[in-house]
């Protein structure tokens, strides 16, 4: 069965021509404080394995991200994480995440961590998406490649904000631990959630670039939805894993919500929902919402 908090109007949901509400797609809603995030249900798990990866999602940010940060440190927000710490050091990994600074400022960051011969490297790009809006859509993409440059892109309506860096590395994370997390750190952190709404998570196979060109396709979501098929990126490449976050998730036995990986790597794995509340289920997606 779908769970959800599904707040629309029937009336105009299903106005001749515009479908129904599964047309619509469906994201998740999560809390920066309580917990809520999703993980690998295996925990060994080729899950958001990649080299040269790329990275594309839709948010919506909320409020409290850009409001003023009194706290006395700096605020994590995460998106997606692969990446984590054993025997006293860092595992080689990656993070997609957002860090409200208690000076003003606000970035997007991705972070990478290599392991070469037994020497662990990191190296970090940030984005300054101060200009951003609460509770905006924006499409967030993030590269590697194997010149060891790493790239930020956030695309919104009027707003195409980059940011490359050549200091970087090309994380090279192993199958299990690290767990892929999805809107928490990992290992998980009660106050380092996401405040807002994450959907369409795709992690783009190894020599992955996403240029102007291909975000202005991935941006233009009635023609390219199709993630597997309509070839954003080019070069008839295929998300090795891809997270809808919401029209196709499930409630397992022991109440978890599950969503699938529609990707083309292991498609039987599934994520599910930790942390306490769950996340909540939106309607419309937020690249739906954009363009309905």
């Amino acid at each position: 069965m779908l769970i959800g908090n599904i707040n629309t109007i029937p009336s105009i949901v299903n106005l001749p021509g515009q479908g129904n509400v599964t047309d619509q797609g469906a994201a998740f809603r999560f809390q920066r404080t309580t917990g809520g995030w999703f993980e690998p249900a295996l925990f060994n798990t080729n899950l958001g394995v990649g080299t040269n990866l790329g990275i594309s999602c839709w948010v919506k940010i909320d409020q409290e991200f850009f409001d003023p940060n009194t706290t006395g440190g700096n605020l994590d927000y995460y998106i997606v994480d692969k990446y984590g710490f054993s025997g006293g050091g860092l595992k080689p990994g990656y993070r997609l995440f957002l860090r409200s600074f208690t000076d003003g400022r606000k970035q997007l960051k991705f972070t990478g961590v290599q392991e070469t011969a037994g020497n662990i490297d990191t190296g970090e790009v940030s984005l300054d998406v101060s200009t951003l809006q609460a509770d905006t859509a924006y499409l967030l993409t993030a590269t590697c490649s194997g010149v060891s440059s790493g790239q930020l892109r956030a695309k919104g309506v009027g707003v195409s904000l980059v940011q490359n860096q050549n200091n970087f590395v090309n994380p090279n994370p192993g199958p299990g631990a690290p767990l892929l997390a999805i809107a928490n750190a990992n290992p998980v952190s009660p106050n380092q959630g996401f405040a807002g709404v994450i959907d369409e998570i795709a992690i783009w196979p190894d020599g992955t670039q996403i240029d102007d060109e291909a975000i202005d396709r991935l941006f233009n979501w009635p023609e390219y939805k199709d993630l597997m098929n309509s070839d954003p990126i080019g070069d008839n490449r295929q998300p090795r894993n891809w997270f809808r976050m919401g029209e196709n998730s499930t409630v397992d036995i022991f109440g978890r919500i599950v969503i699938p990986n529609e990707g083309s790597n292991v498609p039987s794995q599934t994520l599910v929902s930790e942390g306490s509340p769950s996340p909540v289920k939106v309607v419309p997606g937020i690249p739906n919402e954009l363009y309905n």
